[in-house]
């Protein structure tokens, strides 16, 4: 599945073309404008804000890219966390209970 957001980008006649083509997609699922709620993503970064570089002093960009590499890298090893992402209320939509790994 992929989820993105309402940009035009995303809605153009081009996606449902292609996603026909690409037999490994299960669906796409678009966003309502400005819904963060839904976006699984939301919660990997409000995981890494709570817990990782949001208590940290960054001061250039590549310790900030240093900094959510480490806690990507960090959270890729909590397969339950990740699925946790997806059985949120507002993100279960996105589940899909088969993780390929």
């Amino acid at each position: 599945m992929v989820v993105v957001d309402g940009h035009s980008a995303h809605k153009a006649k081009k996606v449902p073309k292609y996603l026909k083509q690409e037999p490994r997609l299960l669906a796409i699922e678009i966003l309502p404008t400005y819904s963060p709620e839904l976006n699984p993503d939301e919660l990997v970064w409000g995981y890494l804000k709570s817990g990782h570089i949001g208590r940290m002093l960054l001061r250039s960009k590549e310790q900030f890219l240093r900094a959510i590499t480490s806690g990507l890298r960090s959270l890729q090893k909590m397969p339950d966390k990740i699925q946790g992402f997806f059985r949120a209320e507002h993100t279960a939509y996105a589940c899909v209970e088969v993780f390929v790994g």
